[in-house]
């Protein structure tokens, strides 16, 4: 052995020996420890600190800027915002009128696009759809979802209506 190594062993062994003797001797017994917290309870109740402390955390809560802030927003989130800004109705460029003869005309607004796995799900005015899925608007079934547009099939008359997707 080295003696760089007796080194290193000596100092483990007395690191050790320090540690036994600091856990097994020296360390005041667990009755003893919790008489200590107990007294210390006793003290401060007894003196007023507990009643001082807990007055001086309520003053500095009391004038925190922030819980302020967080009251008004908690306050502002449950009222009626009336028009929100992030509604779908808003989004007016981009649509596909669809008029072919009906008396009403429809508008179909391609406005998302969410692939998970092999799954695709395209948000049309609003709403979201699958492959299959018929719309809410008229008689319409989606065929194909790409992230670039949308193929629209009108059961009643057989025609494939492609709706461009929309980017803000």
């Amino acid at each position: 052995m080295t003696k760089r190594e007796k080194i290193i062993v000596a100092v483990m062994i007395l690191t050790v020996i320090y540690g036994a003797y600091n856990f097994f001797i020296a360390s005041p017994s667990k009755d003893a420890k919790q008489n200590v917290v107990v007294a210390d309870i006793k003290s401060n109740v007894e003196s007023g600190k507990r009643n001082k402390l807990i007055k001086d955390i309520s003053s500095v809560v009391k004038e925190n800027e922030t819980v302020k802030v967080r009251k008004y927003v908690a306050k502002r989130a449950e009222e009626d915002w009336g028009d929100d800004p992030f509604a779908s109705s808003r989004i007016v460029a981009g649509t596909v009128a669809v008029a072919a003869g009906a008396e009403k005309e429809l508008r179909f607004t391609y406005s998302g696009y969410l692939e998970i796995g092999k799954k695709k799900i395209a948000v049309i005015n609003g709403v979201d759809y699958q492959r299959g899925d018929e719309l809410e608007v008229g008689d319409f079934r989606v065929v194909r979802i790409y992230p670039s547009k949308v193929l629209l099939v009108d059961a009643r008359k057989g025609k494939t209506i492609t709706v461009p997707f929309i980017e803000e």
